[in-house]
C-alpha cells in the first residue's frame, strides 16, 4: 500500500458532516483528519451561481469570469491530499444535503443570538 493510500485509509469511519465549516464566503468545506479543507461539492456549485446571478444582474460588473463551469472549479481549488476522493466522502447530493443542515444550523444560531441580544437590550432599556 502506497503512502498516499494509507493516508487516505485514514478517512474510514471519518463523520465529514461533524467536521464541517462554512466560510466567510459561502463555500462549505470538510476537513479530512489530517486537517485540510475539502469543498462541499454543492456548495462550491451553489456559490459558483451566485458568482453568474451577480455578474449577470450588475450592470457595472468589470470584466468576464468565465462558464459557470470554470467558475465552479475554481471554488473547488485546495491543497488537496486526496481525501476527497475517499468512498465516504459526500457525493453531490449528499453534499447539498450536508450544506443544508449545516446552513440551516448557523442561521438558527444566529436567530438565537439576535434574540438573545434584543432581550437583553429590552431588559435594559426597561431596567
Amino acid at each position: 500500500m502506497s503512502e498516499g493510500s494509507e493516508r487516505i485509509a485514514e478517512c474510514d469511519g471519518w463523520d465529514w458532516e461533524a467536521h464541517a465549516h462554512r466560510r466567510e464566503t459561502g463555500l462549505i468545506e470538510h476537513t479530512c483528519p489530517h486537517g485540510i479543507g475539502h469543498p462541499n461539492p454543492g456548495s462550491a456549485l451553489w456559490v459558483a451561481e451566485s458568482v453568474v446571478i451577480r455578474r449577470d444582474n450588475d450592470p457595472k460588473w468589470d470584466g468576464d469570469m468565465g462558464t459557470l463551469g470554470e467558475i465552479e472549479e475554481a471554488w473547488t481549488v485546495h491543497g488537496c491530499d486526496g481525501c476527497c476522493g475517499h468512498e465516504s466522502f459526500p457525493d453531490f447530493r449528499e453534499s447539498l444535503i450536508v450544506a443544508h443542515r449545516i446552513i440551516r444550523r448557523q442561521h438558527a444560531e444566529i436567530l438565537d443570538c439576535t434574540e438573545e441580544n434584543f432581550l437583553h437590550e429590552r431588559a435594559a432599556d426597561q431596567g
